[in-house]
């Protein structure tokens, strides 16, 4: 197996990429009710062009194997980020390589928050690999159109 190689996407970057990304970003919202309706990859894409969001990537054999999207929020006054997009192959490597090092940029980014929305069957996998602390049910009611 080759080893993955991580890269925290340039603006640029990310979009000369992002035929490779969407396919990504549509697996992460594929059965999350809730970001589904929103987090769609023209959202993502928009955040990304806006510098509310970054791209985390990890290439295996020069191809986009994982990404993690971290959108930049103020709750109150205090800096948080909010993970948009986890998805991909290759998790546990990326997480085995990366996890740390971006954690630590975070707080160096002051960001005080790392909060996700995943369905119920995903949380304790936030919980028990990636370190997560505490978990909320956010439910919703479409009022439709």
């Amino acid at each position: 197996m080759s080893e993955l190689t991580i890269e925290l996407l340039s603006q640029e970057r990310a979009i000369e990429l992002w035929p490779q990304i969407i396919p990504l970003v549509e697996a992460s919202a594929m059965g999350n009710e809730i970001s589904a309706d929103t987090m769609d990859p023209q959202y993502v894409f928009n955040a990304v062009c806006a510098d509310e969001a970054v791209i985390f990537a990890g290439f295996d054999r020069g191809k986009i194997a994982t990404v993690l999207g971290i959108q930049f929020t103020d709750n109150n006054g205090t800096k948080c980020a909010d993970i948009i997009v986890m998805a991909g192959r290759r998790m546990t490597a990326f997480k085995r390589l990366c996890w740390g090092p971006i954690l630590d940029w975070l707080r160096a980014n002051e960001v005080k928050f790392l909060d996700s929305y995943v369905p119920m069957d995903r949380a304790m996998l936030y919980i028990n690999k990636f370190g997560f602390d505490k978990s909320c049910a956010h439910i919703r009611m479409s009022l439709g159109n």
